[in-house]
């Protein structure tokens, strides 16, 4: 319990070699760690409510050793990373973390049910998400935001609450159902904010949760305790949005 990040490469056959650590700033347990899809850059989230950015060394990057450590491949070097930037915002312990290179947009999420919104650049705070959904519906149960990724190439944001066990999708920006390629949607983000699109509850615990690129966009996969795994397609017209799950495959445990 240093407050480091371990580096396992996995290959092809599922044998695993330790490269060893990385260090970081953080106080306290490191919670959750991502890497952008382009393998750039690396978030970790930590207990003691902050986030870390940081980017992988252009050596690293240009030589391949970063792609050829996601690709299956060995290599027996620890990719070394420059520290960017310490975020600090949240008011507990940030469960979950996911970076949007193309929108140069970070998002977190802590115990306390808050989901924020920061520029990738510079660590600057934009804005929460809003849970509210009006009506009847108890909003004030809005905790423990355990799960939270961007929509590949989108500007949408899905979370779960472990709390309610509903998974939540958001709109960043002005646009509800296209894709966004500006780099400067952190800007926008300030002018337009956010909007709660549709939530959906579920029975059991939400653990994992994957987004897709490519043409299926639209979808994510969770995964969840009982041994389910689940495929969601978003569908968005100018009106309104839905979420419904197409599929579903319980796993032996």
């Amino acid at each position: 319990w240093d407050n480091s990040v371990g580096v396992i490469a996995v290959d092809a056959g599922g044998t695993k070699t330790t490269l060893g650590r990385i260090a970081t700033p953080h106080h306290d347990i490191v919670t959750f760690v991502s890497v952008s899809s382009q393998g750039t850059t690396l978030i970790t989230a930590s207990r003691d409510s902050t986030i870390a950015l940081y980017s992988f060394h252009e050596t690293d990057v240009q030589q391949g050793l970063i792609s050829t450590l996601f690709s299956g491949q060995i290599k027996s070097e620890l990719p070394k990373v420059v520290l960017r930037t310490v975020i600090s915002g949240h008011s507990d312990e940030v469960l979950s973390v996911d970076f949007d290179a193309t929108h140069n947009l970070c998002v977190s999420s802590d115990k306390q049910g808050s989901a924020l919104l920061w520029n990738a650049k510079n660590g600057m705070y934009l804005q929460a998400l809003d849970y509210a959904r009006g009506g009847d519906i108890d909003d004030s149960a809005v905790r423990a935001i355990s799960l939270v990724r961007f929509m590949c190439k989108t500007t949408r944001v899905v979370s779960f609450c472990s709390q309610q066990h509903i998974i939540y999708l958001h709109a960043i920006g002005n646009s509800s159902n296209s894709s966004n390629n500006s780099s400067n949607l952190a800007t926008a983000t300030l002018a337009y904010g956010n909007r709660l699109l549709t939530w959906h509850q579920v029975t059991g615990e939400i653990t994992a949760l994957v987004t897709m690129g490519g043409k299926k966009e639209d979808m994510f996969v969770t995964g969840a305790t009982n041994g389910d795994l689940a495929l969601w397609q978003i569908n968005a017209s100018d009106d309104y949005t839905t979420m419904t799950c197409q599929s579903r495959v319980t796993m032996e445990t």
